[in-house]
């Protein structure tokens, strides 16, 4: 029975940090239940290290395995309510062997993605209860890249019995002041605690363990940290692909008296349908913002109802003291009655704005919760009236509250002036949001910002227009690079110290595969262009068809786009025009949605619908009638070549690099290096009475050896509960025992555990 052991590992494991993994020791004995996953980590320069604690259940007494891969060099150690571990290591080759043996013997391929790496592991005994396993290990950071890189593995195996939410605490300190802290499939909050150092803070969901928290750092000595990072996905043919850029930067001070002064309006509706709780909050949020103006700012406060009426009519310093005391009183003093006149109320702020100084940022704070019923009505008249107005640029940072807004007028505004534009639902607290607003941009630190590349080609950049900079906040920039970049980029804008040029760091120059996630990441905000282009329009077929391409390729599942099975099975993306409606719930949610895309940052966020699916790297696996399908695969592909798992072919491909791929499924075709393979799981396919070619061997480029290990950042399969709670990845279509054995035998491998 000993070979039974490892059918366990297969079936009912619980993973956490390093892919730990506790696994009963009897076919009989349930799962051990997930309850808690909690991450601590520290990076630093001299020693970074993380702690991890996961506790689970267990429903019966009895032995246990514990396995720990190992992702870094280095300790790792081990405690299992708080007894240390007596970790048993099996070198790279031999673990490697010992995964691929599991995978094969127990039909689980997603444990193909825990190869390449040495592992650690043990038998224990357990009592009924609850338990908590601890793992401290060494954490991978690259400080020798251009834009510092860290590991922190929270990814599933897909083979738990269930995912639960995990929470993260990230320490880091770094030599240099920090600027940006990147994590492109997570969202954290980011805390700048000093010039070099912070804190990332993940309360995830259970969805958080799909990736592995990636962590870039930007840092310099100048006054805003600018990076790059580049993807330039293999060539077929004599087209050669398109390079994806990435440009993260942000302020490397944390002092607010390093950045630029300002000048603001606040332009406040108080109609009547802002009476009771809504002014209520406004009160409480201005009188905040208020208090937290910079000492060199200047600024007026006009609230409007059917008429304008300017707190002082011109801008006022903020240290001219009984200025500030009356805008408090008239804040304190508002109330709501009457209609709404938004089309002066705009004039007039961006007419007092044209009066101050020309090199200070120039912002307007516009809030109403409804549809102008005063003065100007139409909306395009008002969108024309305001363009004209707007002689000083200023941008206009529009707030909507509730669903009686006018979401077209809303986001024009935003959009052309180069604002963000928020919305606020019934039941959300106003306060919250114009104070949080206001926080993030109460100290610009570089204005008129501009990317310039010289000596390559930079297209379709996403943010066509980029935004300033402030005190901790960061600026994202999504590109496509064309012909040999080999020359520089160059962040400019205006800072305290006047015009200003940031050299952005990063390996422009060479071509290679990591940073898989940036052709993702542009598409989805590319792809929110062409939806509010088509809400303007329409959609035009070009338009649509692009949209649908890009769902398809990059697996995005949104309010507009899906993914459908047709009654033979075959999968194809859907696409749902967005609402054209300008008021009401749906048009709220349809901007909120589109805007969220436009800033989006974060590579894993769009995934689920009713269709399996698999990110893994830049590619997209949908389950299409027998197979996982690379969507990069043509419908019609020709010159297939077959494989069998487990064949020496397999084996192969997975020694070549190829095992990402190989752990979507038990069936599974994917373009490797131009050519398009389909692997096959002989044992399903006789199940269902299908044959299964193979060829006699594969291409010799094909199978060469894989360049220089680089970090891809990959999504397991989904996971769902069966029987007693035991794991079901979406690559199983049958995990009975009988069948592993079955597998066992027609492979041939049976490997001692320990």
């Amino acid at each position: 029975m000993r070979f039974l052991l490892p059918l366990l590992l297969a079936f009912c494991p619980l993973t956490a940090l390093a892919w730990s993994v506790v696994v009963p020791t009897s076919a009989e004995q349930p799962c051990v239940q997930a309850q808690a996953h909690r991450v601590d980590v520290m990076i630093a320069p001299d020693q970074s290290r993380s702690v991890t604690e996961y506790q689970f259940f267990a429903h019966e007494d009895g032995p246990v395995l514990v396995i720990i891969p190992e992702l870094a060099a280095g300790d790792v150690a081990a405690w299992l309510d708080d007894e240390p571990l007596a970790l048993n290591r099996k070198a790279r080759a031999e673990a490697d062997d010992f995964l691929v043996s599991l995978a094969l013997e127990r039909v689980r391929p997603t444990l193909l993605q825990a190869t390449g790496h040495p592992l650690r592991a043990t038998r224990v005994e357990l009592l009924t209860g609850t338990h908590t396993l601890r793992v401290e290990a060494p954490v991978a950071v690259d400080w020798d890249a251009a834009t510092p890189h860290a590991l922190i593995p929270l990814r599933s195996l897909g083979t738990a019995c269930h995912r639960i939410p995990v929470q993260a605490t990230v320490e880091i300190e770094t030599d240099e002041p920090l600027g940006v802290a990147f994590t492109p499939f997570h969202d954290v909050q980011v805390t700048q605690t000093a010039r070099t150092a912070a804190t990332l803070t993940l309360n995830g969901d259970a969805d958080a363990a799909r990736n592995d928290l990636h962590v870039y750092l930007a840092t310099s000595g100048a006054a805003v940290a600018a990076d790059a990072l580049t993807f330039r996905p293999a060539t077929c043919g004599d087209t050669l692909n398109p390079g994806y850029l990435l440009v993260a930067a942000g302020p490397t001070t944390i002092e607010a008296a390093e950045a630029v002064p300002k000048d603001l309006v606040f332009v406040i509706d108080r109609s009547g349908s802002m009476e009771g709780e809504k002014i209520d909050q406004v009160r409480r949020a201005m009188s905040a913002i208020l208090d937290a103006l910079g000492p060199e700012d200047r600024f007026d406060v006009i609230t409007f109802n059917g008429g304008v009426t300017p707190v002082f009519g011109e801008l006022k310093a903020v240290s001219d003291r009984h200025a500030l005391a009356r805008a408090r009183r008239v804040v304190e003093s508002l109330s709501a009655d009457g209609g709404t006149d938004i089309e002066r109320s705009l004039r007039r702020g961006l007419a007092e704005l044209s009066t101050g100084e020309h090199d200070r940022p120039r912002l307007v704070v516009f809030l109403t919760d409804g549809l102008p019923t005063a003065g100007e009505t139409d909306i395009d008249a008002i969108l024309s009236a305001v363009e004209r107005s707007n002689e000083a640029g200023a941008r206009i940072f529009p707030f909507g509250v509730g669903h009686d807004v006018n979401t077209r007028l809303l986001d024009e505004l935003g959009r052309a002036s180069n604002g963000t534009i928020q919305y606020i639902q019934p039941g959300q607290d106003i306060d919250t949001a114009l104070v949080d607003f206001f926080s993030a941009i109460q100290a610009p630190v570089l204005t008129d910002v501009s990317l310039h590349a010289s000596g390559f080609g930079l297209d379709e950049m996403m943010p066509r227009t980029l935004s300033d900079l402030y005190l901790g906040s960061r600026l994202l920039v999504s590109a496509q690079y064309s012909d040999s970049p080999d020359g520089r980029l160059e962040l400019h804008g205006r800072s305290i110290d006047g015009a200003q040029r940031f050299t952005v760091d990063g390996n422009i120059v060479r071509r290679g595969e990591a940073h898989s996630f940036l052709p993702r990441l542009w598409a989805s905000r590319r792809m929110a262009e062409l939806l509010y282009e088509a809400r303007q329009n329409g959609g035009d077929e070009t338009q649509v068809e692009e949209i649908q391409a890009l769902a398809w390729r990059y697996g995005f599942v949104t309010r507009f786009t899906d993914f459908r099975v047709a009654d033979d099975g075959r999968v194809s993306a859907g696409y749902s025009n967005p609402t054209g409606d300008e008021v009401g719930s749906e048009a709220v949610g349809t901007s909120s949605d589109i805007n969220a895309m436009s800033e989006n940052g974060n590579a894993g966020r769009y995934h689920g619908g009713s269709v399996e699916m698999v990110q893994i790297a830049d590619r997209t696996f949908v389950h299409d009638r027998m197979y996982w399908r690379d969507t990069t695969v043509p419908e019609d592909a020709a010159d297939v070549l077959d494989v069998r798992t487990g064949s020496a072919a397999w084996r192969d491909l997975l020694d070549a690099g190829a095992g990402d791929f190989l752990s979507v499924g038990r069936n599974v075709m994917f373009q490797w290096r131009c050519r398009t393979v389909r692997v096959s799981d002989p044992v399903l396919m006789a199940e269902l009475e299908a044959e299964v070619p193979e060829v006699d061997a594969l291409p010799a480029d094909l199978i060469a050896a894989p360049a220089p290990a680089l970090v891809m950042a990959v999504r397991p399969p989904e996971v769902e509960p069966k029987g007693n709670g035991c794991a079901v990845g979406v690559d199983a279509q049958s995990d009975m025992p009988m069948f592993a054995l079955a597998m066992l035998f027609v492979i041939g491998i049976r490997r001692r555990l320990l």
